[in-house]
C-alpha cells in the first residue's frame, strides 16, 4: 500500500509540472520504496530526501552527508520542527496572539536543546531544514545557527528556514548574515486569512514578506507544503504575484518563476545540473500552453 501511495504521490507531482521535488520522509520505508522504483524505472521524480531530526543519529553513525547519492534520489536535509502554525495558534510568537492574548503559542525544544541538534547537524555536513513560522522561533532558530556557525565558519552548508512566515527587519538582517535560504510558501498567503487577525496590523506587515526577502539578497525559494496546500507551482507563483494582503510584498512573475527553478536548486546544491536550460545541464522540462509573463 505505501509503495503505490508514494507513486500515486510521485505521478500527482509530475501532472502538476514538477521534475525534482524535496520529499520530507515520515519513515526509512519511503526511501526503500524510492530505490525500489527506481530499480524498476518506475521513479518519475528526482528526489532530494529530506530526514527527520530522529533519524539523524543513523545518519551521522554511517558518515552520510548532504548530497549523497546520484542525480536521481540523494540525501538532502534534517528537518526540525520548532512551532506550530498560525492557524492553531501554536506558532512561537514573542508577544501574544493579537486574537487570544492568552497565549503566544509553543516551541518544541528548550533553546539548548535546539543549539544541540543545529550543531550536530552542521558538525556533521547534514544541511539543516528547520521549521519556524513564529518570530520566537525562528529567533531561536537563529540564535542556535550563528552559534554553531561561530564555532566552525568554514562550512557553507545553506541551511534552511522552512516557512520563515512571521520576521521582523533585525531577524532579516540575521538570515541575511548567515547566508541562510528562506523556504517560503506562497500559497499561505492565500490560505492564511486569517494573519491579520491573529498577529494584528503591525507584525501583519512582515508575514510573508517575499518581497523584502528577495531584495535584501536572501536565497528564497519556492515551495509547496504539501498535503497541507496545493503542490502545484503555478499555484504557487500565482498567490505571490497576485497576493491580496500586505500588497507591497507581491513580486514579479520573473522573481516567482526563479524561486520556483533557479532559487531551488541552489537550495539543493544542484543549480550546476539543472534549474535552468542551458548546455549540458539535464533536460527537466515543462512545457506550458501560455506564457506565464503574460497571463
Amino acid at each position: 500500500e505505501l509503495e503505490q501511495t508514494c507513486l500515486s504521490a510521485c505521478q500527482k507531482a509530475v501532472e502538476a509540472g514538477l521534475t525534482s521535488v524535496h520529499w520530507i520522509i515520515e519513515s526509512p520505508s519511503e526511501i526503500q520504496i524510492m530505490q525500489k522504483l527506481r530499480a524498476n524505472k518506475k521513479l518519475p521524480i528526482r528526489v532530494y530526501v529530506l530526514i527527520p531530526v530522529e533519524f539523524m543519529n543513523n545518519l551521522t553513525e554511517l558518515g552520510l552527508q548532504t548530497g549523497f547519492g546520484d542525480n536521481m534520489i540523494k540525501i538532502g536535509s534534517i528537518k526540525i520542527l520548532t512551532d506550530g502554525s498560525l492557524g492553531a495558534r501554536t506558532a512561537a510568537l514573542t508577544e501574544p496572539y493579537s486574537d487570544e492574548p492568552k497565549t503566544r503559542g509553543m516551541t518544541l525544544y528548550t533553546q539548548e536543546e535546539l543549539y544541540r541538534l543545529i550543531a550536530k547537524a552542521h558538525e556533521a555536513d547534514l544541511q539543516l531544514a528547520v521549521h519556524a513560522i513564529g518570530d520566537q522561533a525562528v529567533d531561536m532558530t537563529l540564535t542556535a545557527m550563528e552559534k554553531a556557525t561561530a564555532k566552525n565558519p568554514r562550512k557553507n552548508l545553506r541551511h534552511r528556514i522552512e516557512h520563515a512566515s512571521v520576521l521582523n527587519k533585525k531577524l532579516i538582517e540575521r538570515m541575511k548574515k548567515l547566508n541562510l535560504v528562506a523556504s517560503v510558501q506562497p500559497h499561505f498567503t492565500i490560505s492564511d486569512f486569517w494573519t491579520t487577525n491573529r498577529l494584528g496590523p503591525k507584525r501583519a506587515r512582515w508575514a510573508y514578506p517575499f518581497k523584502t526577502l528577495i531584495h535584501k539578497g536572501i536565497l528564497t525559494t519556492g515551495s509547496s507544503d504539501c498535503p497541507v496546500e496545493p503542490i502545484s507551482p503555478l499555484l504557487g507563483i500565482h498567490a505571490a504575484v497576485t497576493r491580496k494582503e500586505n500588497q507591497e510584498e507581491k513580486i514579479t512573475v520573473n522573481d516567482a518563476l526563479r524561486m520556483y527553478t533557479v532559487n531551488a536548486t541552489l537550495a539543493s546544491f544542484e543549480e550546476n545540473i539543472k534549474g535552468s536550460i542551458e548546455v549540458g545541464k539535464l533536460a527537466d522540462l515543462t512545457v506550458l500552453s501560455h506564457d506565464p509573463e503574460k497571463i
